[in-house]
C-alpha cells in the first residue's frame, strides 16, 4: 500500500471517529440533562428522595463519569492520529521537494553537459567536397554570411553536397523553397557552418533517403519526409540537439561517422 492510499485510510478513520464523537458528545450532554432533571426540585426535600431515585441518580453520575473519561481518551486519540497525519504529509512534503530538487539538479547537470558539448568540435566530420559547386546555387549575402535560396545544376546529382563557403563567406542557411521539387536527390550532406534550415526547403523531393545534418544546426524548420518520400536516415552527432528532433519527428538515425554519399 502506497503512501496516498495510507493516508486516504488513516482520514476515513479519522472521520468515523469523529462521528462517533459527536455522538458520544451528545449522550453526554443528554445524561446532563437527566441528571439536572433528576436532581431538580426542593434540594431541602433531597434526604427525602426514594431511594431508587438516588441509586439511579448514582448510576446516571457513574456513566456521566465514565463517558466523560471515554470521550477524552477518544479525543486525545484522535488528536494523536491528526499529529500522525500531519507528520506523514510534512515527510511527503519533505520527499517530494528532495526530489524536485534532485531532478533540478539533473537537469542543470544535463544543461550544463549539452552547453559544454556545443562548445566542442565533433570528434568526427566528414570530408569537404573539393569539387567546386557553388555556380549551382542560388544564393544571397547577409549580414557575411551566405543563405542558399535555390538550386540549378544541369546535372541531375543523386547525391549532392552542399559547400560550407561561396565566395569565402559561411554558407549558414537554406531558404523556403531553395530545392523544391528536386526529385533526383537521395543524399545530402550540409556544411558544418550551416545553422538553419527553413520550413519547405525541399519540398517534392521524394526519393529523398540519407541526410547528414551537422551539430551546428540549431533551427530545422523542415520535415524531410513527406506522404511520398522513403524511409529517410538522418546522420548526426550524439551530442547535438539534431538527437532530440529526429526522435520526435520518428526518423531512423544512425551515428555521424557512418554517413557517406553512396
Amino acid at each position: 500500500m502506497d503512501e496516498n492510499q495510507k493516508l486516504e485510510n488513516l482520514e476515513y478513520m479519522i472521520s468515523s471517529q469523529v462521528k462517533d464523537l459527536k455522538e458520544l458528545r451528545t449522550e453526554v450532554e443528554n445524561l446532563k440533562k437527566e441528571v439536572s432533571a433528576l436532581q431538580s426540585g426542593n434540594p431541602a426535600s433531597e434526604p427525602m428522595l426514594p431511594a431508587v431515585i438516588k441509586s439511579e441518580i448514582v448510576l446516571v453520575s457513574n456513566k456521566l463519569q465514565e463517558q466523560s473519561e471515554l470521550f477524552e481518551k477518544k479525543t486525545l486519540d484522535i488528536q494523536a492520529q491528526i499529529d500522525e497525519l500531519y507528520g506523514r504529509i510534512d515527510l511527503l512534503a519533505e520527499t517530494c521537494s528532495q526530489a524536485i530538487q534532485k531532478n533540478n539538479n539533473r537537469l542543470e547537470m544535463l544543461e550544463s553537459t549539452l552547453l559544454s558539448n556545443k562548445n566542442q568540435v565533433p570528434a568526427w566530420i566528414p570530408p569537404v567536397s573539393q569539387e567546386n559547386n557553388a555556380n549551382e546555387f542560388i544564393y544571397k549575402k547577409n549580414n557575411n554570411e551566405i543563405a542558399i535560396t535555390g538550386y540549378m545544376s544541369l546535372e541531375e546529382k543523386t547525391s549532392l553536397v552542399i559547400p560550407q563557403e561561396i565566395e569565402n563567406l559561411p554558407v549558414t542557411s537554406i531558404q523556403l523553397g531553395a530545392f523544391t521539387n528536386c526529385n533526383f536527390l537521395q543524399v545530402i550532406q550540409f556544411p558544418e557552418s550551416l545553422k538553419t534550415i527553413c520550413a519547405g526547403a525541399f519540398s517534392g523531393c521524394k526519393n529523398l533517403r540519407k541526410v547528414y545534418i551537422p551539430a551546428s544546426v540549431q533551427e530545422i524548420g523542415y520535415d524531410f519526409r513527406s506522404s511520398f518520400s522513403k524511409d529517410i536516415v538522418i546522420y548526426c552527432h550524439s551530442n547535438s540537439c539534431i538527437v532530440k528532433w529526429a526522435r520526435d519527428k520518428g526518423y531512423s538515425m544512425k551515428p555521424a561517422q557512418e554517413f557517406t554519399l553512396e
